[in-house]
């Protein structure tokens, strides 16, 4: 499962089968996805807010797609990626 928060905009949510393949030709791939819109309170809120939403969608998505009684029982592997726009003037700045 990989959840991507991209520039605050959206929430993709991915659902990835491996099979033990690294290489799309080889198996691997998204075989479901879903793109849920983040509101703007959201995105100048609170991070308890936004973290809320977040896992709400995600138990959603994992109901809709059949996932979540299959995975009540066992860990689901989760990947996080999150991208926001900074300006970077040098190597060692903003930080």
């Amino acid at each position: 499962m990989a959840l991507h928060l991209g520039k605050g905009t959206d929430l993709r949510m991915f659902r990835v089968e491996r099979d033990g393949a690294c290489k799309p030709e080889d198996g691997a791939g998204v075989s479901t996805q879903k793109v849920v819109p983040i509101s703007q309170e959201l995105m100048v809120g609170s991070g308890e807010n936004l973290f809320g939403f977040m896992a709400k969608e995600l138990k959603l998505f994992l109901e809709e797609s059949g996932d979540l009684p299959h995975q009540k029982e066992k860990l689901l592997p989760l990947s996080f990626i999150f991208g926001f726009p900074i300006e970077q003037t040098g190597f060692f700045s903003n930080f």
